[in-house]
Formats: structure tokens, C-alpha cells, sequence
């Protein structure tokens, strides 16, 4: 959750920014069942989890009825196309 919702995914990243790897970068960016999911990537995090996904996880943006982001799921390894 965030402490107040925000309008976009980069405002969303920067909020992140202290609490992802310094070293994370989208690899791919899917739409699925209405939502966008942000497949990342980071050499870091491959060294703490080295067998999930090469070091990749996905990030979801909750968002409100209002279209601001309040929350964001992180899922340890890539999301695939559906």
C-alpha cells in the first residue's frame, strides 16, 4: 500500500525506487485481464533468488475507482502472456 495514491507508474516507481534493487529494469510489459504487468529484471535480485526466473519478478498497480494507484502486488518471477 502507499501511503496516499498516486496518478501514474512512474510516479508509483519512484515510491519503489528505496525498496527494489538499484540494478531493476522492465524487461517486457504485458496486458492482462485488464491490468499491466511490468516482467523486471535485476542482476541483484537473480543473486538472492538465483533459480526463480533468472532474477525476475513482476509488478501489478492496484488501482482505485478513482484510477489512482494505491497498492502494487510483486510476484517473484515472470508473469506470462496469457
Amino acid at each position: 500500500m502507499f501511503n496516499e495514491p498516486v496518478k501514474t507508474p512512474a510516479e508509483a516507481e519512484q515510491v519503489l525506487k528505496d525498496h527494489l534493487p538499484d540494478d531493476t529494469i522492465i524487461k517486457e510489459v504485458l496486458k492482462q485481464k485488464g491490468e499491466t504487468v511490468y516482467n523486471k529484471l535485476s542482476e541483484k535480485f537473480s543473486k538472492s533468488y538465483p533459480l526463480e526466473d533468472k532474477g525476475g519478478f513482476s509488478i501489478v498497480y492496484k488501482r482505485n475507482e478513482e484510477n489512482k494507484i494505491f497498492a502494487v502486488t510483486l510476484t517473484i518471477g515472470h508473469k506470462k502472456t496469457e
